[in-house]
């Protein structure tokens, strides 16, 4: 990674984005990108640009600490439009034994297969967490919210505007080629 570059994590939720945003990363030519690494992989976080999904939604004080000038997006989707997608997920997984990550659920909701109750209070729990933590290091001196923290709905965004906003926020020319590009829609279907 060249040191033009700085170290990105990706902190939402599960199901708001976070394949779409390691395929737009990959396409800004931000990488090596891994989404839910392993914890061979975590162990070596430091040789990846970019890491997002489980366990990063829920290691990122420890990921701030450790790279202090990274930047943090953090994606966000419709409570009831992720409320769905989030149970649509789990059931689907449950059903059919897809790949699933049973220590980073247990982690993140205490079960393998979290119910509506559990991802509402995970949901609403997530957020707050994530804005205190980085209000009190922007407080402390630590952290600068206007260049390392995005907020990014996908999900609402137009292609455009994503684009725009991501590249802006990355210190990236976009460029006519990737404006006029849409931005990636991906992991969408039956059991997402």
């Amino acid at each position: 990674m060249s040191s033009a570059k700085p170290k990105v994590f990706g902190i939402g939720l599960h199901k708001t984005g976070l394949t779409s945003l390691s395929r737009a990363m990959r396409t800004i030519g931000y990488g090596p990108v891994v989404q839910c690494p392993s914890e061979r992989e975590y162990a070596d976080i430091a040789k990846y640009a970019f890491a997002n999904d489980m366990p990063i939604d829920m290691r990122y004080p420890r990921l701030h600490c450790q790279f202090p000038d990274a930047k943090f997006i953090l994606t966000v989707r419709d409570f009831p439009d992720w409320l769905e997608s989030a149970l649509r997920h789990s059931r689907h997984a449950e059903a059919t034994g897809a790949d699933w990550n049973h220590a980073d659920q247990r982690a993140a909701y205490g079960v393998d297969f979290p119910d509506e109750e559990l991802l509402l209070a995970r949901f609403d729990r997530h957020y707050n967490e994530v804005f205190t933590y980085f209000n009190t290091q922007a407080e402390l001196g630590n952290f600068h919210f206007e260049t390392q923290f995005l907020q990014l709905d996908i999900c609402a965004m137009d292609c455009e505007n994503t684009w725009f906003e991501l590249c802006k926020f990355l210190g990236i020319d976009p460029g006519p080629f990737i404006m006029g590009m849409a931005f990636p829609c991906d992991n969408v279907g039956v059991g997402k």
